[in-house]
């Protein structure tokens, strides 16, 4: 581990860190109740990757931040609107509510609205971080799920939300 590798594997949000020599964190802000250390001895691990570099301490980050506009700064959050759709409910996956999925680990909102804007479905939905179901009905035996359901960050834009485990951010295409 290296600033370097941390900041490369972090890009997408506008702070990371480095504790305990070796391990990554990334975020949009740093967490409630952290505290800046006055006494920057603590952060005293150096880096396996860069002997000249610190990697942290016992409990402590040798945080870094970024003032860069692109980058993820407030916590994931729902689309209001994304193309034709516009956000429906967080959704019960079980059994599936919609019948189609494509899987990718760049997955966001924005794509999986052109996924069902191409299969001219009625209905997509966001779902694990990276799934995107599509179709024009919703099944029977599925329903609205607790907004706090749907809390996992896409994997392709972590500043938008992507459902949950058996939890979809759901939209429906507007009519015309």
């Amino acid at each position: 581990m290296t600033p370097a590798m941390c900041a490369s594997y972090c890009s997408q949000y506008s702070w990371f860190g480095i504790e305990f020599a070796s391990e990554c964190y990334c975020g949009p802000y740093p967490r409630t109740g952290s505290v800046q250390q006055s006494d920057n001895s603590t952060c005293n691990m150096l880096c396996p990757g860069n002997s000249t570099a610190y990697c942290g301490g016992g409990n402590r980050l040798n945080m870094y931040y970024s003032d860069n506009s692109t980058k993820v700064f407030t916590d994931p959050m729902n689309l209001n609107t994304v193309g034709s759709y516009s956000f429906y409910s967080c959704y019960k996956d079980s059994p599936r509510a919609l019948s189609a999925v494509t899987s990718s680990d760049s997955m966001s909102v924005d794509q999986c609205a052109k996924i069902a804007a191409a299969a001219n479905a009625g209905f997509f939905g966001v779902e694990y971080g990276r799934e995107c179901w599509t179709g024009n009905a919703l099944a029977a035996g599925t329903g609205n799920a607790t907004s706090s359901d749907c809390n996992m960050a896409c994997k392709g834009m972590p500043g938008q939300l992507c459902g949950g485990p058996s939890r979809l951010s759901l939209y429906k295409r507007n009519a015309n």
